[in-house]
């Protein structure tokens, strides 16, 4: 017999200074299997966050002496990756979406039901595991393709270098030229793997293997038949 304890769903942290709400909050979380701590205010917070990581945060916005925007701001210098859900009445609605613009993944308002509040929890904590995921492909790739896999320490490699990380930066279209086999893709991804689009896919597309005819439609598509009558 499997007498094993369930695995917890996540570790959060829930953060109000009305001991009874804050009770009551944490009690419904640990029923439905997470691991959850209690703050009673925004300093015991950033605390909790800097002792052991945290995945979500949950907490009030009407706190004193911090209030929850100050709050929300610390906590994202101390614990980036955590995600934050912020509760808020309902007269206090606009201060919740300025929480959402500042950094905070979502709002529920008082008095919330179960389902609501653990439905938003769950979601939070999985866009934090996707956001892991996606940092962790991206610095698999910087370090398969990046600068990292350059290799050289003569000038013109240490101008390419700066060349590369300057582009990176920016928007601009860049023309990789050189002859077959001096790494123009390893450039390119280079520039990808540093770039603000790090995240999303890489896709190479080899030009001189598709013939003339059929390059502009498969790069842009195609419509099939005849033109219209302009």
């Amino acid at each position: 017999m499997d007498t094993a304890a369930p695995a917890l769903k996540g570790r959060i942290l829930v953060v109000d200074d009305q001991r009874n709400m804050r009770t009551t909050t944490a009690l419904l979380l640990r029923a439905e299997g997470f691991h959850v701590e209690e703050a009673g205010d925004g300093e015991a917070a950033l605390a909790a966050l800097s002792s052991k990581p945290v995945d979500l945060m949950l907490t009030d916005l009407k706190m004193e002496p911090m209030d929850g925007l100050s709050l929300l701001k610390r906590a994202l210098e101390v614990s980036p990756q955590t995600q934050v859900i912020v509760m808020t009445a309902y007269g206090s609605i606009e201060t919740a979406v300025e929480a959402m613009r500042r950094g905070a993944y979502d709002y529920v308002t008082k008095p919330f039901k179960e389902g609501e509040l653990v439905h938003r929890v769950e979601n939070a904590l999985e866009r934090g595991r996707l956001l892991s995921t996606v940092d962790l492909f991206a610095s698999e790739f910087s370090e398969r393709h990046g600068l990292p896999a350059l290799i050289g320490k003569s000038a013109p490699m240490r101008e390419l270098t700066a060349r590369i990380t300057k582009v990176a930066g920016s928007d601009a279209t860049v023309l990789i030229q050189g002859e077959s086999g001096t790494g123009k893709e390893l450039v390119a991804r280079a520039i990808h793997a540093l770039s603000r689009r790090k995240a999303h896919p890489f896709v190479p597309v080899n030009c001189a293997a598709i013939t003339e005819t059929l390059l502009e439609s498969e790069l842009f598509g195609h419509a099939r038949g005849p033109s219209p009558a302009r």
